[in-house]
């Protein structure tokens, strides 16, 4: 009886993996889209600050009215008369009679303007009303809240004073009526008394409901406050930013990691290289120039231990990418140095002909080149002539610190149809030209795989093909159509170089320093 095999990591573990690649994943996408995220924060930003700014500015001022009530302790009345008092104060705040009123107390308003411009408020607890008044200026502002409130007050005056000399009236009408009768002094009695309290409350009517405070012209505007809403704006557009850029991160997943790339293109990882920080501080960019040099030292070993050079022909390799500005040109050319100086004769060939940059990282001229040789070898040019235009158009590179010897054919003139003129018996003649020169590596720099045709032309005439990839600049569709493309040559993938990679800086790579910049091809 057999037991069975006992897991390698602890059943949780593959679950916590799987939550720390998702993290990787997501704070990746948030890296590759800072510059998306900064774009949103500061258009979102900046358009607030101007449209706050260019906004008719608004200024409010605020009247108090107090409600008076009985303080004795031993009065038990009704709360909910009071709070319904209340409410019914507010309410008719805002009548058309009250700011009709009030209007003719302020020059150039009117009761439908002040209804725009005035709001009250509440505060049951402490018996207290607010009239809110908003005016382009400080001092209109003031003097609405203070012409409605007054109003108001003198308005609930007016009314209650009106009811009590009713009351009275009718008291008056009732005394006359009954002091003639006879046994009517207990009545005539009650009257006078009742007379006598309602002439007490006339002299007080309006008493229990006074402006408390009345308002003053502001300082600064309510609104709007420019500073405040940019600092709003800002957080909005990070947040929007940070959905932005993980929404697309979903719609067109990137490929987060060098082991994913690999995974996806199926070829393994040769060397993975770390982008070089044009900002970073002095220490931290001599750093990470070493360790790009001694990545590319390690490639070149990798590829003298996969491709070992030949006696009799050189060992030709395909470098290419899955789309334009990877840093292939630069790895064509760390490549090449690393071959020459480990004492190998090397070739670099620019057959990029539509985006041609390794002239440019190697310091040669553009022109004569291999797209020149190939229109002469398609207009029919003999063996002697090819030989000779090829030996014309290699440029070598000097560079003390080598030990071996590096040439680079460039890309030459720029054609009108680059692939035509690669998939044409001139480019067959002039590559067959190439493969019988003395080098044990030739390095060829071709254009991107996906949208033109020109790399598979050379794909034809080739057996190795090392790969290029960019982390930051792939998505997962666009590797799965290389794929497909790729398994359609008749090519054996050395294996990849992923660009973007995050590297430790050790003190190993201090001294001594080697400035090799990655230039995107």
């Amino acid at each position: 009886m057999s037991l069975p095999l006992a897991s390698s990591q602890p059943p949780g573990r593959s679950r916590g993996s799987e939550e720390q690649i998702e993290v990787r994943r997501y704070l990746e996408a948030l890296r590759r889209g800072r510059w998306t995220i900064a774009g949103i924060v500061a258009v979102l930003t900046l358009a607030t600050a101007l449209v706050s700014t260019s906004l008719p500015k608004r200024y409010d001022a605020t009247a108090t009215i107090v409600k008076q009530v009985d303080t004795d302790p031993l009065n038990t009345g009704n709360v909910d008369a009071l709070t319904r008092e209340l409410a019914t104060i507010d309410q008719l705040l805002e009548t058309d009679e009250i700011l009709s009123a009030a209007a003719r107390k302020v020059p150039g308003e009117s009761a439908a303007t002040l209804k725009d411009k005035v709001h009250s408020d509440v505060d049951p607890v402490a018996n207290l009303i607010f009239v809110n008044a908003s005016a382009r200026d400080p001092r209109s502002a003031a003097a609405i809240a203070n012409a409605v409130a007054q109003t108001f007050v003198s308005a609930q005056a007016g009314v209650e004073r009106r009811q009590y000399e009713a009351a009275r009236a009718g008291l008056q009408e009732e005394l006359s009526r009954v002091q003639n009768q006879a046994g009517s002094a207990q009545q005539v009695e009650a009257l006078q008394q009742r007379l006598s309290q309602l002439s007490v409350s006339l002299a007080s009517a309006g008493t229990d409901l006074s402006v408390a405070e009345k308002a003053t012209p502001p300082d600064s505007p309510a609104s709007p406050k420019p500073l405040r809403n940019s600092v709003l704006a800002l957080f909005v557009g990070l947040l929007v930013g940070v959905l932005v850029v993980l929404a697309r991160d979903q719609l067109v997943p990137r490929v987060a990691s060098a082991r994913e790339l690999s995974r996806l293109l199926d070829i393994p990882v040769l060397a993975t290289v770390p982008l070089a920080r044009r900002r970073s501080r002095r220490g931290a960019r001599r750093a990470l120039s070493g360790v790009e040099h001694e990545t590319y030292q390690s490639l070149g070993a990798s590829i003298r231990f996969a491709v070992p050079p030949e006696e009799d022909h050189p060992r030709v390799i395909l470098l290419t990418s899955t789309l334009h500005a990877e840093g292939k040109s630069t790895v064509t050319a760390e490549l090449g140095r690393a071959l020459a100086q480990a004492g190998h004769r090397t070739l670099i060939v620019s057959a990029d002909l539509r985006w041609p940059t390794l002239h440019g990282i190697m310091d040669v001229p553009l022109a004569p080149g291999l797209a020149d040789v190939v229109t002469a070898a398609a207009e029919g040019s003999d063996g002697d002539d090819l030989g000779r235009r090829l030996s014309d158009a290699i440029v070598p590179v000097h560079d003390q610190s080598r030990r071996g010897t590096l040439h680079v054919l460039p890309s030459g003139n720029r054609p009108s149809d680059p692939a035509r003129l690669l998939s044409g018996p001139g480019a067959e003649r002039t590559l067959d030209a190439l493969f019988w020169l003395d080098y044990a590596y030739i390095l060829i720099d071709s254009a991107p795989l996906l949208g033109i045709a020109d790399t598979q032309a050379i794909a034809r005439r080739v057996r190795s093909m090392l790969f290029v990839a960019r982390l930051d600049r792939l998505s997962v569709d666009a590797l799965i159509d290389a794929r497909e493309l790729l398994d359609r040559y008749d090519v054996e993938p050395i294996g990849l170089v992923a660009i973007g990679a995050r590297g430790e800086a050790s003190p190993y790579y201090l001294s001594p320093p080697r400035p090799t910049p990655v230039e995107d091809a």
